[in-house]
């Protein structure tokens, strides 16, 4: 390493300004001799500057390859002459942040060689593909760099001898999870940061199942990107271009997928009875390459927030692109406002998430929870299967919901009195699709068993529901608090587009009795009594706020709290010890998740966010309004107690972070 970088590396590391892990990773970076010029010439540059803050946030760690893959900033906070070398329209610079923290060409090949390996380990294990046969499927978002990082994993797959599939543009997350199934690829990748802030991508990574991985596939992925070097990956880089081997999917293959997304509507000919008048918006992201063909085909009367049509990885006309968020929101529900729309819907940048805003019996339009969304949608598509008859008017054990932890109890109140199962996972779709999963096993035992083509009864809905609710299981929805819903068991992920479909089959069936969905809303209250939710994310940014984060977490767990507000703590859940079980007997996975229950019945949960730098807390309340008492009555009291909770929990957790950590 050059005498001058040595120099002001230990001039940073006796000041302070830059730590030692850090100053060793950058170290590592300066030494290797096939570092291409471009990146060589940023480190440069931020060292001859002393931007030793960037230099600290880009080298803090390795950026750590998790259950569901990679996510970080591709794009720092200084961006250097060498990296911004030309802009694009967009402001996309020529080249993503160096560094071993952040996500660039780098990490995503480290990546891509670790799923391969698996893969390849797998397929011989199985007695299956041989590496040479691999099939991988890669779909990419808007975001900054994620067209060329979707090819830089298909070169990097086909050049250890796989074969890839990518789509002719951005295509949402879901799409992906269907067309891994589709094509029986061994796995997907899919470049997306969801909707974190513009800065940022990601790279997601399913199984041959078409859900996130699990265990023990994930342990192993991990296992093998720990293993590969800053080395191994640059002598690739110059093997990497187009390839034979990478082929664009056909429209059949869309088509196919459109065709699934109609299986959430459970009556097929609603919109010619009845169309529900919305205002819908993609936030800039890839919703609209299949919201727009499925309006058409369905006849659903929607309009559309133009200037959020453009798909541009800035978000430009929203602070942050989760629709979750109703300043996000706004325009959408404006729009809705003056048309006189009964929905404004809005999905995130990779349409899996999916937010709700609905009139209420003010006139104005609310922007709904994702909690209230899937309550509305579980209640809605039990009732209706009924009066339809694919459920018994009892209701079975067949039958199932699914949930987090963290998403409202109002969902097992409403199993329980359909008299279907309601099962609790971890947070994250991918132990919902791993619950889809075993479901498809036994419907392929059912089968062999009964001497039926699994693959045929698979093709057809009816014969599907049938054969699960005689030998397995049948699923009727699954969802999670922050707006991510499923129908489906042909996605093995959250899906907007679905979820938009059932929700405008819900208004336009309650249309036709002449509700809305704020009346459904309020019936569903005073039947089941009012619940309310309420989250709390306190961010820590930086390598010092994630050390605060799990300063906090194992406080709780080695200090817990006796009260809060005065009202005793009578249980604890720990899900670190591994020793709990699901409502259908099966092992819950460990992870640093704590849940608290009150002596009045309210509930908390902690966690720590596995996307972005926050710890999250979930609090839960309900209230059964008396004879005497209003609906109103009873929320605002039990929004009032939240509120307290929730403050009282802010202040305890500042006070275990303590002053640095």
């Amino acid at each position: 390493m050059e005498s001058h970088y040595e120099a002001a590396l230990q001039r940073a590391l006796g000041q302070g300004l830059l730590n030692l892990e850090a100053a060793h990773r950058l170290q590592a970076w300066l030494q290797e001799s096939q570092l291409p010029l471009w990146a060589r010439q940023s480190l440069d540059e931020l060292i001859r500057q002393e931007a030793w803050e960037e230099l600290q946030s880009r080298f803090c760690q390795e950026l750590s390859f998790g259950t569901g893959g990679l996510r970080g900033r591709t794009i720092g906070s200084i961006s250097t002459k060498a990296e911004r070398a030309t802009l694009s329209p967009q402001g996309s610079p020529e080249h993503p942040a160096v560094g071993s923290a952040c996500l660039n060409d780098f990490n995503l090949i480290r990546a891509t060689l670790a799923l391969h390996r698996y893969c390849a380990d797998f397929g011989i294990s199985q007695k299956e593909n041989q590496s040479e046969d691999l099939v991988l499927v890669v779909a990419h978002d808007v975001r900054h760099f994620s067209s060329y990082f979707c090819q830089l994993v298909a070169q990097t797959w086909v050049l250890r001898g796989g074969i890839c599939y990518v789509f002719d543009g951005p295509r949402s997350t879901p799409q992906l999870s269907f067309t891994v199934r589709e094509l029986g690829a061994m796995a997907g990748v899919v470049i997306t940061a969801s909707h974190n802030p513009p800065h940022d991508n990601g790279y997601k990574a399913y199984f041959r199942d078409g859900a996130q991985m699990t265990e023990p596939h994930a342990s192993a992925v991990i296992e093998h990107y720990r293993s590969i070097s800053l080395g191994e990956v640059l002598a690739i880089l110059p093997q990497l271009g187009p390839s034979s081997r990478i082929h664009t999917l056909s429209a059949r293959t869309e088509e196919r997928y459109l065709e699934a997304l109609e299986e959430n509507i459970l009556e097929k000919d609603i919109f010619q009875q009845r169309t529900p008048q919305l205002i819908y918006t993609p936030l800039h992201g890839t919703g609209i390459s299949m919201a727009e063909k499925l309006f058409s085909r369905l006849g659903i009367d929607a309009r559309y927030v133009e200037e959020q049509l453009v798909q541009d990885p800035r978000f430009p006309t929203v602070d942050s692109p989760n629709p979750e968020y109703a300043a996000t929101m706004q325009r959408a529900l404006q729009m809705a406002e003056a048309a006189s729309c009964e929905l404004a819907i809005g999905t995130d940048p990779d349409a899996d998430r999916m937010a709700l805003g609905i009139r209420n019996h003010q006139r104005a339009m609310e922007l709904l929870s994702g909690n209230t969304t899937a309550a509305l949608l579980a209640e809605f598509r039990l009732r209706k299967m009924k009066r339809l008859g694919w459920l018994a008017p009892e209701g079975t054990t067949r039958a199932v919901l699914i949930k987090s932890f963290v998403t409202t109890p109002l969902l097992e109140a409403i199993a329980t009195r359909h008299g279907v199962l309601c099962i609790n996972t971890l947070t994250g779709f991918k132990w919902i699709g791993a619950k889809l999963l075993r479901y498809e096993k036994e419907l392929e035992e059912y089968c062999r068993q009964s001497g039926k083509s699994a693959e045929n009864v698979w093709e057809k809905r009816e014969a599907r529901r049938q054969a699960m609710l005689r030998g397995g299981h049948f699923f009727v929805f699954g969802g999670e608090e922050s707006c991510g819903y499923l129908a489906s068991d042909r996605v093995r992920d959250k899906d907007a587009h679905a979820a938009l479909l059932m929700a405008c089959e819900m208004v336009a069936d309650l249309g036709r009795e002449g509700k809305s969905i704020a009346d459904f809303r309020e019936e569903i209250y005073r039947q089941y009594g009012y619940f309310g939710e309420s989250i709390l994310n306190i961010s820590f940014e930086g390598e010092t706020g994630a050390r605060k984060i799990q300063k906090i977490l194992r406080s709780y767990r080695e200090c817990s709290p006796k009260e809060f507000l005065g009202i005793p703590i009578i249980r604890l859940q720990d899900f670190i010890t591994g020793a709990l079980y699901d409502e259908e007997g099966e092992p819950i996975p460990s992870e640093n998740f704590l849940f608290f229950t009150l002596a009045h019945g309210y509930r908390f949960a902690v966690r720590s966010s596995g996307t972005e730098p926050k710890i999250k807390f979930y609090l839960f309340g309900q209230k059964k309004p008396a004879e005497e008492e209003t609906l109103d009555g009873a929320k605002a009291e039990l929004e009032e107690h939240l509120a307290l909770l929730k403050s009282e929990l802010q202040s305890d957790a500042l006070r275990r972070s303590g002053p640095s950590a």
